[in-house]
């Protein structure tokens, strides 16, 4: 059958793909999606509040 992928147990998944990744850190930084941005052509993006999705969107 079909499972979704909330439905499916992330525990386990990880177990087998951890070999494979390796070591698996975060870090705090403070880059937002605005950085470097606009690129070469006008976006409609929301430069007060950065992490608005449509900063996020790619069209």
């Amino acid at each position: 059958g079909i499972v979704e992928a909330d439905e499916m147990d992330y525990r386990r998944c990880l177990e087998v793909q951890m070999p494979y990744l390796g070591p698996v850190k975060g870090y705090y930084t403070d880059w937002t999606p605005l950085e470097g941005r606009p690129g070469l052509f006008e976006e409609d993006i929301d430069k007060k509040d950065p992490w608005q999705f449509r900063n996020i969107l790619v069209r």
